[in-house]
């Protein structure tokens, strides 16, 4: 899977946990609280951005 794909992916599962957890607030809210991954991430917040994806996906 490509780089690009996989960054879409987290995002759409970072921005449903958040539909889900705060429902209809402003979507500023919920754009200041998307965390973001940065490209030369290191292994600690790569692990840390994981176990959100899980989370997310086991929600």
């Amino acid at each position: 899977m490509d780089e690009l794909t996989d960054q879409t992916e987290q995002r759409a599962l970072v921005a449903d946990f958040l539909r889900t957890t705060l429902g209809d607030t402003d979507p500023g809210i919920q754009q200041n609280l998307t965390p973001v991954l940065p490209d030369d991430a290191t292994p600690e917040q790569f692990e840390a951005w994981m176990e959100l994806t899980r989370s997310c996906v086991a929600g």
